[in-house]
């Protein structure tokens, strides 16, 4: 590599500052590779970093990266920022390719009523968890890559004005979600990436993009959806998901114009109420009714389960209520019957005051358990009344 390394070891013991790195990369020699830049730490030394067209910081570490930043570079039109930790990124209203890189980012501010000229942007592996606001005011952008980040939900109208947007990866997001205040429209939108998501239900319907011929929505939740509304589609990717048998047979024998990329598979168990078309409103409503009876249906059989369980319960309680005054009587009988011998035999041998004590400790001993018979028979019925009041109380909540 051809280096222009600048060392800021003296201006660092100089002036307090934290040294940073920079040389030339040697494929290409437009673009200054910078590491180690602490910002404000290393603000003093900024003029140091060469004037060049793109500027390429690895492990920057700074809390807000300003929109000016690169004001003061008049060649500069392309960031990258590779690793270190940016937690918010203004966007320049002058650059026109910006890279991120597992930076830990969480906010992009796009200010609105500005004149961008970015049309490559890069957030690959950072902090966000939804996408940006005002991405509609960047009207030039041509690359969308907002993959391996948090985002759930996705409001794909706010994208609406973005005419020149021919590329959209949001993949390997948490994604469960995709919606659209009325219609979408991407009239240069060519390659959408969906894969690795937790998407069960897309609704395309609204979508107009004309010239979307490849789509991938690899390993998802999707058991089927509108494909015959993206007539330019070319080539798709719907691998590892749980597709409607129906659904997936349809595709493959209808719509032989489509490259299937990686083998399918589908569940027989996945309803579904319409197939590749946009469905009427009476489908809609059919395939919610069936959605609905579906839940019932397990919200009951959750219920005859509890009820079982509550059964089985209440059995083993009187089973336990059963066993335990049996034996209590048993020995009380016993008890009576030693009474009675040693009665007998006190009058035979004519020591009966003696005997008189022992038949009085006796039926003191009867009592006791007798009382503790009904003491352990209020513990029981208190158990099962407890448990009856559980269960009452949970099918109520149900």
């Amino acid at each position: 590599m051809k280096e222009i390394v600048v060392l800021l070891l003296i201006i660092a013991i100089l002036g307090g500052i934290k040294s940073f790195s920079v040389e030339t990369n040697e494929y290409h020699q437009n673009e200054a590779v910078i590491r180690d830049f602490h910002w404000p730490a290393d603000a003093a030394s900024v003029g140091n970093i060469p004037d060049m067209e793109s500027l390429y910081f690895i492990n920057m570490k700074v809390d807000i990266l300003t929109q000016n930043f690169t004001d003061q570079f008049q060649k500069c039109i392309t960031t990258k920022f590779d690793g270190g930790e940016i937690k918010t990124i203004h966007i320049s209203t002058k650059l026109t390719h910006i890279e991120l890189y597992s930076t830990y980012t969480e906010n992009v501010i796009i200010k609105p009523r500005k004149y961008y000229q970015l049309e490559y942007f890069q957030c690959r592996g950072l902090s966000l968890t939804r996408i940006p606001e005002n991405m509609s005011q960047l009207k030039k952008m041509k690359y969308l890559d907002l993959s391996f980040n948090l985002i759930q939900t996705v409001q794909l109208d706010q994208l609406n004005g973005l005419d020149d947007l021919f590329e959209i990866d949001l993949s390997y997001n948490k994604i469960n979600h995709i919606n659209n205040h009325g219609s979408v429209s991407f009239p240069s939108l060519t390659y959408l990436h969906l894969g690795g998501n937790q998407l069960k239900h897309i609704d395309v319907c609204s979508w107009n993009v004309p010239k979307l011929s490849y789509l991938n929505i690899v390993n998802n939740r999707l058991t089927l959806f509108a494909i015959n509304s993206l007539r330019g589609l070319k080539q798709v990717n719907l691998a590892r998901n749980p597709l409607n048998c129906v659904w997936k047979n349809s595709l493959l024998g209808d719509r032989t114009d489509i490259k299937i990329q990686e083998e399918l598979t589908c569940d027989t168990n996945t309803k579904a109420a319409f197939g590749l078309d946009c469905p009427s409103t009476i489908d809609q409503l059919r395939f919610q009714n069936s959605t609905l009876i579906e839940d019932s249906s397990q919200t009951a059989d959750q219920l005859k389960q509890q009820n079982s369980n509550f059964d089985s319960r209440l059995a083993q309680i009187e089973e336990t209520v059963t066993n335990n005054s049996q034996q209590i009587a048993d020995i009380n009988n016993k008890i009576q019957k030693m009474a009675a011998q040693l009665k007998n035999l006190a009058k035979k041998s004519k020591i009966n005051e003696r005997f008189q004590k022992i038949e009085t400790l006796l039926e003191n001993l009867g009592s006791k358990i007798v009382e503790q018979q009904n003491v352990s028979n209020d513990i029981i019925e208190a158990i099962y009344r407890a448990e009856m009041e559980r269960t009452y109380n949970t099918n109520k909540s149900t």
